[in-house]
């Protein structure tokens, strides 16, 4: 079977989603009223002022990126070169603990552990609760709350678990820095200090971090230790210089 090319793909969404909801279509219209009614320079300045916010408004909501979570977060960190190793959804067990990353970036910078969460609302909670409150309203009428298991919590087990196969390697002070990464629409109201990084600011975050002189001849090594520990399948990211 042919693969259906991703330009193909990206246009059938947006088709279908202009289809199933007309918002376009008024917006549209109101606009097109409004520069119908205007007879001097003041009412052209507010209609064009409108068009340019009908316009946002289409876009952000027919246009914009909706690809899921994951996907953006790979086309951030294949911005970088191929000094950087990427394990994708690993679980790696170390004693009787277990705990999964969906990226491991081991990198001149030092190591980044990866959560990522695909959700769109405003989540709240306290570190050390064990379940969190999830809030999404996609409209005043239409509010949807459910509970969730803390995520940051099983995130720091995967990073302990890093930092106790290093030590075990005698691979001490090597930094790790535990992360969640998140969509521009998600607000997570926690006292937690993992810092939390909307997608598209992943790479400019990872970039201001110092290299450290110490992981040019410590990567190959982490990488190997971490891929002994893994208890399901791993996978490779291709990395590309740019």
């Amino acid at each position: 079977m042919a693969k259906m090319n991703p330009l193909n793909i990206t246009t059938v969404t947006t088709v279908k989603k202009f289809l199933k909801d007309p918002l376009w279509l008024i917006l549209v219209a109101i606009n097109s009223f409004a520069y119908y009614i205007v007879d001097d320079t003041i009412g052209f300045f507010l209609a064009t002022v409108l068009l340019t916010f009908c316009l946002h408004i289409i876009y952000k909501t027919y246009f914009q990126d909706s690809s899921p979570l994951r996907d953006r977060v790979i086309k951030e960190l294949s911005r970088f070169g191929d000094d950087y190793i990427v394990l994708s959804s690993i679980e790696l067990r170390e004693g009787g603990l277990r705990g999964y990353s969906d990226f491991i970036v081991i990198s001149p910078k030092g190591i980044f552990n990866i959560r990522t969460l695909d959700l769109e609302g405003v989540i709240t909670g306290y570190q050390n609760d064990e379940l969190w409150e999830f809030i999404k309203a996609t409209s005043p009428y239409d509010v949807v709350k459910r509970v969730i298991k803390n995520p940051i919590y099983y995130h720091q087990r995967t990073h302990q678990i890093i930092e106790a196969l290093l030590e075990q390697q005698h691979i001490k002070y090597i930094p790790i820095q535990s992360l969640m990464v998140t969509h521009s629409s998600l607000t997570i109201n926690t006292d937690s200090r993992v810092p939390i990084v909307k997608s598209e600011e992943l790479f400019d975050y990872i970039s201001e971090y110092a290299d450290r002189s110490i992981m040019s001849s410590l990567k190959m090594n982490i990488e190997e230790i971490l891929i002994k520990a893994v208890s399901t399948k791993y996978s490779y990211i291709p990395m590309s210089s740019k």
